[in-house]
């Protein structure tokens, strides 16, 4: 467990939406609280650090959209702007990152006591798009009346879209800054240096040691099988012939049937008549390298990966049979496809 690293409420906003298309950060774990008892269950919040390029990748895995729901005062501010810098490296135009801030003496607690959740979701669908604040943000610190000024925005944005990654979104906000300071677009973009090539990094893998997609998965289940039970529609991974495939679907099977599995010992005992039970009593003690609010996440994404797969093996066996030979069913589960 990492203080720094960790997003406060990600756990249960999962197991709450299925999907999450958007999710809320706010300034404090009690404020996640707050809207979670209010009937708000997409808001998650750092533990005490600022909101870092690690939380933002973590979101990027489950959400189109993050709104930074901040107070209006200067600290709410500025925390925003790290948060905006933050998120310069992942701006590629697949995630939306917007900005709310609350009232003076305002915060989601209060939001939501006096004006109810419904206000305060309108007020999160009027958030500010990245762009806006971005340069708002930047457009407040010179006079865009004079061409001193003008120019001047040029030079603070410059270092910060040198960060952003090639593509159409940097060269939307160029254009845009051409826009705003009065400047041919296309020698503009000549004088902002490109962001530096990273070095490929090699993802560290969830299960130290590495093992393939279902190993990781039987692995997170027998650690923390209260995870699978966020794992749905995973009955047709049975057709698939991978190794391990019936030990995972075994597990699966176990855990959403008898709810007072919630430990990996009690996971355990529930399989000791089970020929794989000696396999499973070694990835118990195998260390994984994430926290269990991502692991649902990875676990799920395992899931969801392999169900394609048998979808897609069973529509690749059912196309190569002549349309004559197949029962109504058969022509029945096509059409489903088509619709």
């Amino acid at each position: 467990f990492h203080k720094g690293e960790e997003l406060y409420g990600l756990f249960q906003a999962r197991k709450a939406n299925r999907v999450l298309q958007r999710v809320i950060i706010v300034e404090g774990y009690m404020d996640v609280i707050a809207l979670a008892e209010a009937g708000i269950s997409n808001a998650v919040a750092t533990l005490g650090t600022a909101t870092t390029e690690h939380h933002l990748k973590q979101l990027q895995r489950v959400t189109e959209e993050v709104v930074f729901c901040f107070d209006g005062d200067k600290a709410g501010r500025n925390a925003a702007w790290r948060a905006a810098e933050n998120a310069l490296p992942l701006l590629e135009g697949n995630q939306q990152f917007r900005f709310l801030f609350l009232p003076d003496g305002e915060d989601p607690d209060t939001m939501v006591k006096q004006h109810g959740a419904e206000h305060f979701e309108v007020l999160i669908s009027t958030a500010m798009t990245y762009s806006d604040f971005f340069f708002d943000s930047l457009a407040s610190k010179v006079d865009m009346g004079t061409m001193d000024g003008r120019a001047r925005l040029i030079q603070l944005a410059k270092p910060y879209l040198s960060k952003m990654p090639a593509g159409v979104y940097r060269s939307m906000l160029t254009q845009q800054l051409a826009e705003k300071s009065a400047t041919n677009n296309a020698l503009l973009d000549q004088h902002i240096p490109k962001a530096a090539s990273k070095p490929v990094k090699r993802q560290q893998p969830v299960l130290v040691g590495g093992g393939s997609p279902v190993r990781v998965a039987i692995t997170i289940i027998v650690q923390y099988p209260s995870l699978a039970r966020q794992v749905e529609n995973y009955q047709q991974i049975h057709t698939l012939t991978i190794a391990g495939i019936d030990v995972l679907l075994a597990l699966l099977e176990l855990v959403h049937k008898y709810p007072q599995i919630n430990h990996s010992a009690s996971l355990l005992e529930r399989t000791r008549p089970h020929s794989f039970h000696n396999h499973l009593t070694k990835l118990a003690v195998q260390p994984l390298t994430l926290a269990p609010e991502a692991l649902v996440v990875e676990l799920i994404d395992i899931v969801d990966k392999l169900s394609l797969m048998a979808i897609q093996q069973r529509q690749a066996e059912l196309t190569a049979k002549p349309f004559s030979t197949l029962t109504a069913a058969e022509k029945e589960e096509i059409k489903q496809w088509k619709t």
